[in-house]
């Protein structure tokens, strides 16, 4: 999930006239390559958290533990995203 934020935000700030990240190679910045699609539960979560309520009942929600669990990775990774990986592309853009 977190190489996915990384990676996202990486084509954002390319898009950037002038922004000196398109000077530093991507194998640099993501050296594993573009990262395959979005992981569901990262979708799930991310639903959860912009409606502020949990998901409806059923399949993995009737297991909260599981589900819950999953979360918690999904925040760690958000939340290390933006304490490590955003400072860091954002400090290569502005140089």
């Amino acid at each position: 999930m977190r190489e996915h934020l990384k990676y996202r935000e990486y084509k954002r700030l390319i898009r950037i006239p002038g922004t000196a990240l398109t000077l530093c190679p991507k194998e640099a910045i993501l050296p594993n390559g573009d990262p395959d699609g979005v992981p569901d539960v990262y979708l799930i979560y991310r639903d959860c958290v912009d409606w502020g309520k949990m998901w409806w009942d059923g399949g993995m929600a009737d297991q909260p533990h599981f589900l819950m669990l999953e979360f918690a990775a999904c925040r760690a990774a958000e939340r290390d995203f933006a304490t490590t990986d955003l400072p860091f592309l954002e400090g290569l853009a502005s140089k």
